[in-house]
């Protein structure tokens, strides 16, 4: 079911052009021969990462620390990434099977208002971009541009995602607040709140889809029927199943094998994701329909999702890899400050076989129909909250036209089943879509070209995207995220050398103290920007002397894959980097792993330094 579902979630070439108007940033770093002064720099890169210099006609390797000015075109390739940062604080990531043009990076401009702004503007020709961005002053304008809408972000510490596959745009918010404007109409517009997400696609031709779930019903069942089935609160757990295979262009066995597992969690970590949003705590009210209304809960359904154990990891032959996840739903009740009510029983998906000959016929018919009425409803929903201009939607007009309103019914009322599923607790989701087309054949003038959905809670289906927005997350819980700066007074405080800073020394004396060992993340140290599990690897990989064992130096991914290699936990790493007990807080996370010798040997090369 998450392969289809997740595939409401693209977007592609469309008529018209998408932008993405992200507040304002600090001026580049210097230049290159090869580029102008002002340009974006790339910090880290991975796989197959190519560009395209203005006038060029040749695509060329890009390089670290390489600027690129406006007109350059850049591209990645399969299992590729490409990170451009346009000043110390915010960048980009320009993820698989992507193309861009970057367009202007801090160029002067003038706006509506007469007064004098920098521009930074990345098209996205085709694939799939990551905005991270930190501390931005007033007089910079970022942009992202795409076919389909405008978006322009508040505030700082926020990540915008944008999928663009097909016909669909997706455009999600990880903190702060977004407004999104279709660009077939100036009014059109929508505030995306943090955590949520919207939805842009043409009306032609374009399908809707909603899932509606329903659980075993006590009225139409009766008690006792349900009450044969419930379970202890300590027995609900919740199981997802990923599977993965290994990838085809590396030959390496263990290497392989690696791969396919990270790939084989992440899925079964967005299955979990999947089924934790459809969970009902009443028969009317899934978890989704409470997170919408939350950014805090969201945050710690994902961190519980994200910190879900593995039950099981095994590999076929071929080395494809199938992970098996679970979490525990009196946890979720702790999370949710709720009881989940109508979930009776521990939480797994099932086929009809098995469905039936737990809870039988009867039970299937029942719970089947109510989903399906619950997807249209969910259905209408989504199209009565559509965005035909600001402050208003399609419900709106709903209300006041009858024909509007035979329309939206006439829409919904021809909805189909896509797919089914049964699961261990007597629930049923079906996946229903409807085609948009009737509606702008009918309202034309009303709704525009573009549908502009309401904002809907954020799902990442792909658990890499979580891993990128992890940092923002935290942020989101504790007020505040930890820059590089921080990272760096805390790295040498964990380095037992703190004694050798001035008492007065700022984040960027102590990022200057490591640079000067050899020790800084990809693109050197960004003392606004916020830290990464990345940026902590590569640190650490240098600081243990482990640099030469690295498979890959530009590619932070093997700098995490040696770690762990090692038995050093990153997540432990990050629990203590805050401690201010000790003088030496590094020595127990290493100490009793097979870094402990060169963790000494080391730090007694660093201290003499």
């Amino acid at each position: 079911m998450r392969q289809t579902i997740a595939a409401a979630f693209v977007a592609a070439a469309l008529v018209a052009a998408v932008t993405v108007l992200i507040g304002s940033a600090e001026g580049a770093e210097g230049s290159t021969s090869e580029v102008k002064e002002n340009g974006a720099r790339v910090t880290a890169q991975r796989g197959t990462t190519e560009a395209l210099l203005a006038e060029a006609t040749e695509w060329v390797k890009t390089q670290i620390d390489a600027l690129y000015a406006g007109g350059t075109e850049l591209r990645t390739g399969r299992r590729s990434y490409l990170d451009l940062h346009f000043d110390e604080a915010n960048s980009f990531r320009i993820k698989a099977d992507t193309q861009v043009r970057v367009d202007k990076v801090l160029e002067t401009s003038e706006d509506e208002s007469g007064r004098i702004v920098r521009l930074v503007e990345l098209e996205v020709v085709d694939g799939e971009v990551n905005a991270r961005l930190g501390r931005l002053p007033d007089d910079v304008r970022v942009s992202v541009t795409s076919p389909s809408a405008v978006a322009g972000a508040s505030g700082t510490d926020f990540t915008v995602v944008f999928h663009r596959l097909q016909q669909e745009m997706l455009v999600k918010v990880v903190d702060h607040t977004v407004v999104v404007g279709a660009r077939d109409r100036a009014d059109k517009q929508v505030t995306v709140a943090a955590l949520q997400q919207v939805e842009v696609r043409p009306w032609q031709d374009g399908k809707l889809t909603a899932t509606g779930r329903a659980v075993l019903s006590e009225k139409e069942l009766g008690k006792e029927f349900i009450a044969q089935f419930r379970q202890e609160p300590g027995e609900l757990k919740v199981t997802s199943v990923g599977t993965a295979p290994a990838p085809d262009d590396v030959a390496n066995a263990d290497q392989r094998r690696s791969e396919a597992q990270a790939a084989a969690d992440d899925a079964a970590r967005s299955a979990l994701a999947d089924l934790v949003f459809q969970l009902a705590i009443d028969e009317s009210t899934t978890v989704a329909d409470v997170l919408t209304k939350n950014k805090a809960l969201a945050v710690k359904v994902y961190e519980l999702i994200s910190a879900a154990p593995v039950l099981d990891t095994t590999f076929a032959d071929d080395d494809t890899c199938t992970v098996v996840v679970q979490a525990d739903l009196a946890a979720l009740a702790e999370v949710l400050g709720r009881k989940l009510a109508a979930t009776l029983r521990a939480v797994r998906e099932v086929g009809e076989a098995e469905y039936l000959n737990t809870f039988g016929a009867k039970a299937l018919d029942v719970t089947r129909t109510a989903a399906e009425a619950d997807g249209k409803r969910r259905l209408r929903n989504k199209l009565g909250g559509s965005i035909v201009a600001r402050g208003r939607t399609l419900q709106d007009e709903f209300n006041r036209h009858a024909d509007v309103r035979d329309t939206v019914l006439g829409v919904v009322e021809n909805a189909v089943v896509e797919e089914a599923h049964c699961f261990s607790d007597g629930s049923v989701a079906l996946l229903m879509s409807c085609m948009l087309t009737k509606v702008v054949q009918n309202h034309p003038e009303l709704v525009g070209t573009l549908y502009l959905s309401s904002p809907e809670p954020v799902v990442l289906h792909d658990f890499m995207d979580y891993r990128f927005m992890r940092e923002h997350l935290a942020a989101v819980r504790e007020g505040g995220g930890q820059t590089q700066g921080a990272l760096a007074k805390a790295i040498v405080k964990m380095l037992g050398l703190e004694d050798q800073m001035d008492p007065n020394a700022t984040d960027q004396d102590y990022a200057s103290f490591l640079a000067s060992m050899g020790a800084f993340p990809f693109g050197g140290w960004r003392v606004g920007s916020v830290a990464t599990e990345e940026d902590l690897a590569v640190i650490l990989v240098k600081v243990l002397g482990l640099l030469p064992e690295v498979d890959d130096p530009n590619n932070p991914d093997d700098y995490l894959a040696l770690l762990r290699e090692r038995g050093l936990g990153l997540g432990s790493v990050r629990n203590i980097l805050g401690n201010s007990g000790g003088t030496n807080p590094l020595a127990p996370v290493v100490g009793g792993t097979p870094l402990s010798g060169l963790y000494q040997e080391n730090v007694s090369t660093v201290r003499g330094f």
